[in-house]
């Protein structure tokens, strides 16, 4: 099919169910990325037909307006015969119906800005030092992250070096531990004039030359750092390309264990496949191993801060959010708040950076998205935790309370439900009411997969 001169295209190769929502978020946020400077248009391709509404509104939120389907079929052809599934078909339609309502205001939508980064690496990517344990675990950071509310933008070494552009953020997210040492360099002159640095174990420990890289020590407040991994390490414990939530064969090496008012109350958390090895020179250790030693490190660096926390922060959530698999995930006995303990480690530096959620849920595990156009406010919204499931026994059915922030609000419209009722009380509100006080759009509906709303100014 012939594309329009620089049109950034990806494709939702990936399982449809909730976790894999995530990781198409992920692609997508990276497609944004990559069109970021030029202000490229964006484009998918939805494959299969097990989660059409889920998938679509997971590029369509992140701003990929042009959205194609590759459903394998007729069932003569090999398959399986999507173009013939009746699910498939179904959401197709009903998703057709459904952003038609808000078609004008989302062609002319843009993705509301962010104030924290995560870092992608293509040294990493290329020199894999340690092998490719980085990739899931960027994803699934990324995964409890959007799924606490917390939206991040992709950033490369490149635009770190040659664009500055981490001067429009006040928070970044590492996770890869190959990075440029200009890159590098650059970092630690960003944490000084005030930014705040959040690392996960092994990040940025090598460079470009797969040599051991100490430029950021000092930011970490440390003489020296390591990962140390388990024996047996990164065996595929499944598929790359399946459903699995944890890709590499795993061994949980110890507890981390904090009690530090930077994440809340007391949590303990499972660490997987590596621990920390640190000499602290002026970091405050503000967590550790069940052997004693330093596993969570804070430091003041010039006007900067920068937390050091040693496990795969990601690869906890995933097994603590979605276990057996996700086998459970939507149904009773299964919570949205399950692995929330992960979640308090990776926004630990939010109040500090001074990043404010643009939109905040009653209950965390739905994917959001703020959009802003001339014609008010979206508000994307997309439960995807019975997304594959065509059996809704024992269903979670939520209905949710959300807080947007956003001024000058004079109606609110569901693209499902129509428009929401004006609440003659904000705190005996019902569901399908809305109210707006002191900047904040507080408004409760049902939530049983996505649906849109649009905020009129």
């Amino acid at each position: 099919m012939p594309e329009a001169p620089g049109v950034q295209r990806t494709s939702s190769g990936v399982p449809g169910w909730d976790a894999g929502i995530g990781r198409i978020c992920f692609g997508a946020e990276i497609m944004r990325a990559a069109a970021r400077k030029q202000n490229l248009p964006m484009a998918s391709f939805l494959i299969g037909g097990e989660a059409i509404r889920a998938k679509y509104f997971a590029y369509l939120m992140h701003g990929v307006k042009e959205n194609g389907l590759y459903l394998y079929g007729p069932i003569s052809n090999i398959g399986p015969a999507w173009a013939e599934n009746e699910k498939a078909l179904t959401e197709t339609a009903e998703v057709t119906r459904t952003v038609k309502k808000m078609e004008d205001a989302i062609a002319d939508g843009v993705v509301r800005p962010r104030k924290a980064a995560m870092l992608v690496a293509t040294t990493s990517d290329i020199l894999q030092k340690k092998g490719l344990y980085f990739c899931p675990e960027r994803q699934a950071l990324y995964t409890a992250l959007k799924q606490s509310y917390t939206p991040v933008d992709i950033v490369t070494e490149q635009e770190i070096v040659e664009d500055d552009n981490l001067k429009n953020y006040s928070l970044l997210y590492i996770t890869d531990p190959q990075v440029r040492a200009d890159a590098q360099a650059k970092i630690a002159d960003w944490v000084q004039g005030g930014g705040r640095l959040w690392a996960s174990i092994g990040a940025a420990d090598w460079d470009e030359a797969s040599q051991p890289c100490s430029i950021l020590n000092p930011v970490f407040g440390v003489d020296k750092r390591e990962m140390v991994t388990q024996d047996n390490w990164l065996k595929w414990a499944a598929a790359f390309y399946g459903r699995a939530v944890s890709k590499f064969a795993y061994s949980q090496v110890g507890t981390l264990r904090t009690s530090s008012d930077l994440f809340g109350p007391d949590l303990e958390l499972p660490v997987w496949g590596a621990k920390l090895e640190c000499t602290p020179t002026t970091a405050q250790i503000r967590g550790i191993y069940d052997d004693g030693k330093p596993a969570i490190l804070l430091n003041r660096y010039g006007k900067g801060q920068a937390l050091l926390i040693g496990a795969l922060v990601g690869e906890a959530y995933m097994r603590l959010h979605y276990p057996d698999d996700g086998k459970n995930c939507g149904k009773t006995g299964w919570s949205f708040e399950q692995g929330e303990q992960a979640q308090r480690l990776a926004n630990a530096l939010l109040k500090s950076a001074g990043v404010q959620r643009p939109l905040s849920l009653s209950l965390p595990g739905i994917y959001t998205s703020v959009m802003d156009s001339p014609q008010g406010t979206l508000v994307f919204l997309n439960n995807a935790t019975l997304a594959t499931d065509a059996d809704f026994t024992n269903a979670l059915q939520p209905t949710v309370t959300a807080w947007v922030q956003q001024s000058g609000v004079k109606s609110v419209e569901s693209a499902k439900f129509g428009p929401l009722k004006k609440a003659a009380n904000l705190y005996k509100m019902r569901p399908m009411e809305y109210a707006v006080q002191n900047g904040l759009v507080v408004f409760k509906i049902a939530l049983s997969n996505a649906d849109v709303l649009l905020l009129k100014h």
